[in-house]
C-alpha cells in the first residue's frame, strides 16, 4: 500500500473545522439557496475563504454532494493533485 499523503490525513479535521456550518444550517446546506449569501460569509470571516471561493465551494457541494466530490477527493489525491486549475 503507498504512503498516503498528508491531505487524506486531513479530512477529518475539515470535517471538525466546518461544524460550525452544521450548528447554524444544520443538514440544509443544499437546500438554502437563499442563505448563500450567509453561507459565504461565514467561509470568508471564519475560515480565510476569498468570496469567490466560498462561492465555486458552495456551488460544487450543492452541484455534486458528499458522494461525488468524496470520490474526486480520492482521485485528486491518488493523482496528487494538490491543488486544481480554478485559482482558489
Amino acid at each position: 500500500m503507498r504512503d498516503v499523503p498528508t491531505t487524506a490525513k486531513n479530512v477529518t479535521g475539515l470535517v471538525e473545522e466546518y461544524e460550525d456550518l452544521t450548528d447554524r444550517f444544520g443538514g440544509q446546506i443544499c437546500a438554502l439557496n437563499s442563505q448563500e449569501d450567509e453561507i459565504v460569509a461565514m467561509l470568508v470571516k471564519d475560515h480565510d475563504w476569498t468570496e469567490d471561493g466560498a462561492r465555486k465551494l458552495i456551488t460544487c457541494v450543492r452541484q455534486y454532494g458528499a458522494f461525488a466530490l468524496r470520490n474526486a477527493l480520492a482521485i485528486a489525491i491518488a493523482l496528487d493533485c494538490e491543488d486544481g486549475t480554478l485559482g482558489i
